[in-house]
């Protein structure tokens, strides 16, 4: 399942039930799981099930296949949710989903945070001419703020190699190294003392870092690669190739 917001409740029903009426939501604002079109989905029934329970059944406008929804923890009299309420979608919407740390990084400015935000929601629309021209215009503004000068007269290729010439990216690993080197993370590695759930945490988020920073971060820009040149070769025509193995022959 995949947990919705309660703000993509766009209007309510009332519904008949018992000695009082019963209110559900009459149409939930979601991606389809099944399309990935953004719909509003309409509701003509609820069915309440045991320990607060409610479930919506209803179809895509777009593709016409069946999805389900889920009310947990949710008072039918009140009209609103409440700290408990949760509300989910069955099968899980497919969404690309934001980098959880964007908000808390200092060296990106907030209109980059903003524009990037942006640019998820469109492709999550399914838009995808606005998202590659919202994507050129993220990369423009960070390779900008990465280089400190406009990068609107460079190729793309050309600001990356730049950027990686004049930024240090050896810096993660040596924040990581004076990070153990100025607490007692160290010491806790070595088992002499027991850590409490606080220190367990901070090894945790260490082990997370230098996993991705080392493995994951290089596996993922090979997996990238790799996707480009299938792409590349899929779209090249085939002329181009008869061509390329004459003029190798002359």
């Amino acid at each position: 399942m995949h947990a919705l917001k309660k703000e993509q409740v766009s209007s309510w029903k009332r519904q008949k039930g018992g000695y009082n009426d019963n209110y559900f939501p009459g149409a939930i604002n979601s991606n389809c799981p099944h399309c990935n079109s953004l719909v509003s989905f309409s509701f003509t029934h609820w069915h309440k099930a045991p320990h607060g329970v409610a479930v919506g059944k209803t179809n895509c406008p777009s593709c016409d296949k069946t999805t389900r929804f889920f009310l947990l923890d949710y008072d039918p009299t009140t009209q609103d949710f409440s700290d408990t309420t949760s509300l989910w979608i069955y099968p899980p919407v497919k969404l690309q989903d934001v980098i959880p740390d964007m908000d808390d990084t200092p060296e990106i400015c907030q209109q980059l945070v903003k524009a990037y935000s942006s640019t998820i929601s469109v492709f999550n629309s399914g838009e995808w001419n606005a998202t590659a021209i919202l994507i050129r215009r993220f990369l423009d503004g960070l390779l900008e703020n990465g280089l400190g000068k406009p990068a609107s007269d460079l190729s793309l290729e050309e600001a990356l190699a730049e950027l990686a010439r004049n930024r240090d990216l050896s810096r993660p690993i040596e924040e990581l190294t004076r990070a153990i080197s100025d607490s007692d993370m160290g010491e806790l590695l070595s088992l002499e003392d027991e850590p409490d759930k606080q220190s367990a945490e901070l090894m945790i988020e260490l082990m997370n870092l230098l996993v991705t920073y080392l493995y994951i971060m290089p596996r993922r820009a090979q997996k990238l690669h790799e996707k480009a040149m299938r792409m590349a070769r899929k779209e090249a025509p085939p002329s181009q190739t008869v061509v390329g193995i004459a003029s190798g022959t002359n």
